[in-house]
């Protein structure tokens, strides 16, 4: 598998690393007649996956669980929340939140899809990094309310 050879750098906030979602691709292609595993840290900019540019999207820092957690539990009492949501999350080249777009659920109209927006925009973030250099990007961010 790739991730056995590859080499990963903790993703680092004041100097001090931190957790952060990571989202990616991975891609199974023949290269000169041989089988390639390759490995995108992308998954909204599916062009630059294609290309198999050096890009890594932005990345969530902490997580998903506690954030989703205090959105929850702010919530009236006695709803029941179970499914999954996702959103695309643009971050500009210093982390923060621009917006947000493509806000999807299921099960449809469980209100997921908004709680899972406005959570997101709260949200602290890694730049996206083109060829080593910080620069705007977007992310898919999923989550499941299971």
């Amino acid at each position: 598998m790739a991730w056995d050879r590859g080499r990963v750098t903790a993703a680092t906030v004041d100097g001090q690393p931190v957790r952060v979602y990571l989202g990616g691709t991975s891609l199974f292609v023949h290269q000169d007649g041989k089988p390639v595993i390759v490995v995108s840290l992308a998954t909204h900019d599916r062009d630059r996956v294609g290309k198999l540019a050096n890009y890594i999207q932005p990345q969530l820092i902490g997580g998903l669980r506690r954030p989703l957690q205090d959105a929850i539990g702010s919530l009236t009492q006695g709803i029941l929340v179970s499914g999954q949501a996702e959103v695309v999350v643009n971050v500009d080249a210093k982390g923060p939140v621009t917006g947000t777009s493509g806000s999807s659920e299921n099960p449809k109209g469980s209100g997921l899809g908004t709680l899972l927006d406005g959570a997101v925009k709260k949200f602290q973030f890694t730049p996206a990094y083109e060829n080593g250099t910080p620069t705007a990007g977007g992310i898919n961010v999923v989550a499941n309310f299971e």
